[in-house]
This record gives structure tokens, sequence and C-alpha cells, in this order.
């Protein structure tokens, strides 16, 4: 097996990452404080975040080169770890991994030369609720490590597992109007849907919009918020209207908060516990069910704190 089989490289990660378990290892490479303050100095960062650059064009004729009035959208970020597999089935399994390694981590990780999308987190953390105990990220890595294994004969639970988490991060990015946040929320949960369906062995098309989100409640006892009750969705409801005829609450896209004109403090509420409830499904979904966070409450800002035991059968 070539060393592009059983490794690859990966960033953003702004500390040092250095443990080994079983046949995966993850290790942080040279000059991080140098990478770190490249980044944090670019002047494109805000907060936690840092933004896609301008876009820059080149004239063809007179090969200048000028700033574009808005962004380049793609953009890359320093490699700064690497992640080895022993047992490695190829760079799938390990883009998997590191995609994982990223939503636990609550920053998307890319081992691409331009892997990231107008914004990113540049802070641990940053992008969803939970707060690892112990060695819990490493073990969690491993967790994922086992569904790729579980589930590898069938290329469509991979992929819809990745779509999930991608969109979910999509989701987090501060600069979102509401109907954007709500549309990619949206997909992300019917990405935990398609998931759990295809390990099921069932038809993905078999359950209506306005029962999928009870169904997966369901199936990991998780409390079923009220707006995604079937018998009134009001997720799926407004789902329809956003994707299907444009609408977001009666307005033209962009025009309305999510709520309307009789927006209340539980309407604003919703895209928060919408958040919340993804980021506990993808972790049930990769094998961690039993965990307190999956059943933690999704109607506050709280962190959580996540604790999982490490499983010899794990390898």
């Amino acid at each position: 097996m070539s060393n592009e089989d059983c490794s690859i490289t990966f960033g953003f990660y702004p500390q040092s990452f250095d443990k080994a378990s079983g046949p995966i290892a993850i290790a942080t490479l040279p000059n991080l404080d140098d990478k770190m303050e490249g980044v944090f100095s670019s002047g494109y960062v805000e907060g936690n975040w840092i933004y896609s650059p301008p876009s820059r064009i080149e004239d063809m004729i007179s090969r200048r080169v000028r700033t574009a009035p808005y962004s380049s959208r793609v953009f890359g970020l320093p490699k700064t770890h690497r992640l080895s597999h022993a047992k490695s089935q190829g760079p799938a399994h390990l883009r998997f991994l590191v995609h994982c390694l990223g939503f636990f981590a609550g920053m998307r990780m890319s081992d691409s030369e331009a892997g990231f999308l107008d914004a990113t987190p540049i802070t641990l953390g940053a992008a969803h609720d939970m707060l690892w105990l112990g060695d819990s990220l490493f073990t969690a890595v491993e967790y994922a490590d086992r569904f790729w294994t579980a589930h590898a004969t069938n290329s469509r639970i991979e992929e819809a597992m990745r779509s999930a988490i991608h969109s979910y991060f999509i989701s987090r990015t501060p600069i979102l109007l509401e109907f954007e946040e709500f549309i990619y929320l949206y997909t992300a949960l019917e990405g935990c849907h398609c998931v759990h369906t295809l390990i099921q062995g069932e038809p993905t098309r078999i359950t209506r919009h306005n029962e999928r989100i009870a169904r997966l409640c369901e199936a990991f006892s998780i409390p079923k918020p009220p707006w995604a009750d079937p018998k009134n969705s009001l997720v799926a409801k407004h789902r329809h209207a956003a994707l299907h005829e444009a609408l977001f609450f009666a307005e033209p896209l962009g025009f309305q908060l999510f709520g309307g004109k009789n927006r209340n403090v539980q309407d604003g509420m919703v895209l928060l516990q919408m958040a919340a409830l993804t980021s506990r499904l993808i972790i049930a979904l990769l094998g961690m069910e039993n965990c307190d966070y999956v059943r933690s409450p999704i109607d506050t800002r709280q962190r959580h704190g996540v604790r999982l035991e490490k499983q010899n059968s794990l390898h």
C-alpha cells in the first residue's frame, strides 16, 4: 500500500494534536505556530471565523491583476496535521475520517488545496455545542472509523453522511440570511434521514417529509421538538414553500425572518434547535447513540460535555 493510501495531510487545526491508538494516528506537522500566525493575521478573520479573500482577476491580454468587488468564495488554509491509518482502505477512507474529525472539533477540516467555502471556523468548537472530555475527541474518530468499515460496501451511506455534515457546516456561516440557514439545516436533516434509511435497508422515499424528523427522533429516543410534529410540521411546511414556491413565510427569499410577520420567541429558537438536533443525530448515526449528548436539551446555547468510553471492539 502506498503512502497516499495510508496517510493524508489536512488542516486547519489550531493546536498540537499527537495521538495514536490501534491503526489510527494523528500527528502535528512542523511549523504549526507560523501557520497559525499566518491565518490569524491574514486580515480576513472576524471573531472565530475566517472569510474567503477577495477574488483576483487577471486580464488575459495585459496580464494585469485586479481585485474584484466580490470574494473568491472557495479558498484554502495551510495543512497542519497528518492522519495515518495502517489498515486504510484508500484515500476516500482517510478523507471521511478527516471530514468527521472536523465535525467533532466544530471546525471544518480539509485535505484539498481549496477545501473551504465562503467562511470556516478557526477556533475549536465554533460550529457546535460539544465539549469533548478526556480523550473522547480521538475516540470519536475511532467510532467514525468503525462506521466506515461497517458500511464500506455501500458508498451511498458514506456519501450521505459527508453531505449531511457539510450542509450542517454551511448552515453555521455567520453571514447567512435566515432562509439560507433554514434550507441548509433542513438539507442536513434530510441527509441524516437518508443515512438512517440506507443503514436500515429501507427506500429513502418511503417516509413522508413531514414525518422524517420525528422518525429520526424516535429512532434515537430523542425528545421530539414541537416544530417536528408530523401533524403540524412547521419545518416541513415551510421547506416546501421555500424550495418549490421560492417563498419564505409568504415573502420572496431573503426578505423575511423565520416566523414571518407574527414571529415570536419560539419561532426565533427553531433554527437554533434545528442545528442542535442535527448535531445530535450525526453523533448518533456515527455509532455514539448511547452518549448523554444525543439526548441533551436542544433549546439552549449551553455547551454539553461529551465523554466517550473507549471500547476494545472499535479495532
